[in-house]
């Protein structure tokens, strides 16, 4: 079975964008989006789980729910 797959015009794109980012608080604006910088950071936290010195505990546990709900969705897509 083939879909077909319908993207918005880029102008639109920019507009809910910018709609989403103006509902979000300016802490949640700084998650909204993963930079490389705070990839490698999660990477590192969860390669090493005991260094605390990483970052605060907060980061640390918004690391391990994030990659916990994306080994989720993972599971959950790839083997329905």
């Amino acid at each position: 079975m083939c879909t077909r797959y319908e993207f918005v015009a880029p102008e639109t794109f920019n507009v809910i964008l910018d709609n989403y980012l103006e509902r979000r608080s300016e802490k949640r604006k700084a998650k909204a989006f993963i930079t490389r910088e705070m990839y490698d950071l999660a990477v590192k936290i969860l390669l090493n789980p005991n260094d605390v010195g990483l970052a605060d505990k907060q980061h640390r546990h918004w690391v391990y729910i994030a990659a916990y709900y994306s080994i989720m969705v993972s599971f959950c897509i790839f083997h329905v």
